[in-house]
């Protein structure tokens, strides 16, 4: 049995429910933690708690998607990004947990929303991307395993292409962050240091307003 940190005893409850004793054995804590916040808030239905993970995705999917002519898009995944917790916080969760095997999968899936929501929504200095997710997601996978990294990355594509809402589930895709290789990870996010550093280099608001 996981002990959740101190600042969230708050989940005592819901961590030895029925539901949260599933999630708990199945992905970790802080599928809990999302669990319990997500159901407090009435984000969107969990038909079923062994289809959490799939409705979390496919609220992600479906909202992203929408970002550029929708505000309540946008909203809804501002409200979404609230629930987790900042990059400190989330590191400290990263070396709570194995960092190993489906635990990591909530994680994983975290920083991805993370990504995409700021790279949709920080035009032009992008800002929390280069300060805060882009070293996250660096660290996170030099620390996981060529296994792990396989299985979390399999788990989403499963996900994705199981949703029975959407058609285009292969296009759906392109909003995870998915390599076959440990090394493309850690290029890409290299790749993605270099692009927002071009792209904002020297530059500040002001310039923007002229």
């Amino acid at each position: 049995m996981y002990e959740v940190p101190n600042d969230w005893q708050e989940l005592d409850e819901e961590e030895t429910s029925d539901n949260g004793q599933e999630l708990l054995s199945a992905y970790g804590p802080f599928s809990v933690i999302l669990y319990a916040r997500i159901k407090k808030l009435k984000l969107f239905n969990i038909n079923d708690i062994g289809d959490f993970l799939e409705n979390l995705a496919d609220f992600y999917v479906r909202n992203i998607k929408e970002t550029e002519k929708s505000e309540a898009a946008v909203r809804s995944l501002q409200t979404l990004v609230g629930l987790f917790p900042p990059p400190g916080r989330f590191m400290q969760l990263l070396r709570f947990h194995q960092q190993k095997g489906r635990e990591m999968i909530f994680f994983k899936l975290a920083l991805d929303i993370l990504h995409f929501y700021y790279k949709a929504t920080e035009a032009p200095m992008f800002v929390r991307l280069q300060r805060d997710v882009i070293p996250l997601g660096t660290r996170l996978y030099r620390n996981l395993s060529e296994e792990t990294l396989k299985e979390i990355a399999d788990i989403l594509r499963s996900c994705v292409g199981k949703s029975k809402q959407r058609e285009d589930r292969v296009e759906d895709q392109v909003w995870f962050v998915l390599f076959k290789e440990k090394n493309d990870y850690q290029r890409y996010y290299q790749e993605e240091t270099i692009e927002y550093e071009n792209l904002t280099a020297g530059n500040s608001m002001q310039m923007y307003y002229v």
